[in-house]
């Protein structure tokens, strides 16, 4: 819940947040104890260049005392790769953990590979969590029901970004 005193938002509940890097990733703040399923998103966003622009994550500074674990999509880059895009993604990666490490303390991020996460979910939840991201969106809507997984209103289909920042989120609640 946040509520305005003195010109600034104040966060009285604590976070799980699940962060799916990338340029079209996500970012889902999950409440730890919460009667009701809520969660929060952001877009991560980038700049003119292509660059993670950290100016523009309003987020970190409304919930920075209000957040007990970050857990962040390590991504997997095949050898051999001769993507351009390689380097900036592995410095966005890496500027993005350590700017987490650096405002919410070292030991409160948590980097997990995408098939380990996925694996514990699926023995958790009783489901198959595979490369398709069909099924990350197919969990995400049936451990919240009222998750709206839409970047916007003009989108048509639901984004697995979100949804997967989402099931991280719910992986760190299980750790």
């Amino acid at each position: 819940m946040q509520c305005r005193y003195k010109g600034v938002f104040v966060v009285s509940e604590m976070y799980i947040v699940g962060i799916d890097p990338g340029k079209q990733g996500s970012v889902c703040l999950v409440p730890i104890d919460s009667s009701k399923p809520s969660c929060l998103f952001y877009a991560l966003p980038y700049n003119a260049v292509g660059e993670l622009d950290f100016n523009k994550c309003d987020w970190i500074n409304v919930y920075k005392g209000s957040v007990k674990t970050i857990v962040i999509e390590t991504p997997f880059i095949m050898p051999g790769n001769k993507n351009k895009g390689l380097m900036t993604q592995l410095s966005d990666y890496g500027a993005l953990v350590a700017i987490m490490r650096y405002v919410f303390g070292y030991d409160n991020v948590v980097t997990v590979m995408a098939k380990q996460w996925k694996s514990k979910l699926s023995k958790y939840y009783n489901v198959v969590l595979d490369k398709d991201k069909a099924t990350s969106i197919a969990l995400a809507k049936q451990l919240n029901s009222s998750i709206v997984l839409r970047a916007n209103s003009r989108c048509r289909v639901d984004d697995d970004n979100m949804a997967e920042a989402y099931l991280l989120a719910n992986y760190g609640l299980l750790l």
